[in-house]
């Protein structure tokens, strides 16, 4: 047995490519409408164990944001078989808003995250309205609860560090300071959930950042280094691609989710 992987697509809504890639009148294209998902993913280790990778957004961000799920998180868990009260691991990607709501769902958990992460958004910039726009709002203080009760795990991701047996967790940045990917092994591949560092696989295909990042130059190494992962014959997940679902099979009672094999 190894590790198994469910991709749930909670929401959805239709953007464009000016609001969706930076600077994107330059390539002298007409705008477009983009199909734009919203994914979290469950990663289930021969033991049973389940790890949470984001969270999605919550039922607030929703109402103020003008967004809609197509299936709650809670209900997308339960209907997959799973309790969120029984969750051992949730990783955050980063903290954006769409990546942080619903951790109170899981009040068992550790909560992983980059520690340069958390200090970007503790730190003197973190109010301004650029930045604060995208971050986790009120959120913030679920957060604060969990580190209070000791559940918050803040790790150094200047080296890579395995969560559990082929689970890594790497730092790659860019689209925020401390955005980190996560490496799962599968039976059939290897596998990089890419929360955010990749929003659509056109980003790695055409290097074509998306319109929200902190660091320009590292986001095109965290590019060039996931395009050779793929060369590699390794399988990327960008966060908010609605080609992970034409990708992999659906899974039985469950149509807003995939398994990645």
């Amino acid at each position: 047995m190894s590790n198994e992987i469910v991709a749930v697509q909670y929401a959805h809504r239709t953007t464009t490519g000016t609001e969706t890639y930076y600077r994107y009148p330059t390539y002298g294209e007409s705008d477009c409408d983009l199909a734009m998902s919203y994914w979290f993913w469950v990663v289930t280790a021969p033991d049973g164990t389940i790890t949470v990778v984001d969270t999605g957004f919550s039922e607030h961000s929703a109402r103020t944001r003008g967004r809609s799920y197509d299936v709650h998180p809670r209900d997308a868990l339960l209907t997959l078989g799973i309790d969120p009260r029984a969750v051992g691991t949730v990783v955050l990607s980063h903290l954006h808003w769409d990546h942080t709501g619903n951790v109170d769902l899981f009040p068992g958990a550790r909560i992983v995250l980059d520690q340069r992460e958390w200090d970007f958004w503790h730190g003197r910039h973190a109010d301004k309205h650029v930045i604060a726009f995208s971050g986790p709002g009120p959120d913030a203080d679920v957060l604060a609860r969990a580190q209070a009760e000791g559940r918050l795990d803040l790790v150094d991701l200047d080296e890579a560090l395995e969560l559990a047996p082929g689970i890594v967790l790497q730092r790659l940045g860019g689209h925020t300071p401390g955005s980190a990917v996560v490496h799962v092994s599968t039976a059939e591949h290897r596998v990089i959930i890419a929360g955010d560092v990749v929003h659509f696989s056109d980003e790695v295909r055409r290097d074509r950042p998306f319109n929200v990042f902190t660091d320009l130059l590292e986001l095109f190494d965290a590019y060039e280094y996931l395009r050779q992962f793929e060369n590699e014959g390794g399988i990327v997940l960008a966060g908010h691609d609605p080609e992970v679902a034409g990708r992999f099979p659906a899974v039985d009672g469950a149509p807003w989710a995939v398994r990645v094999r």
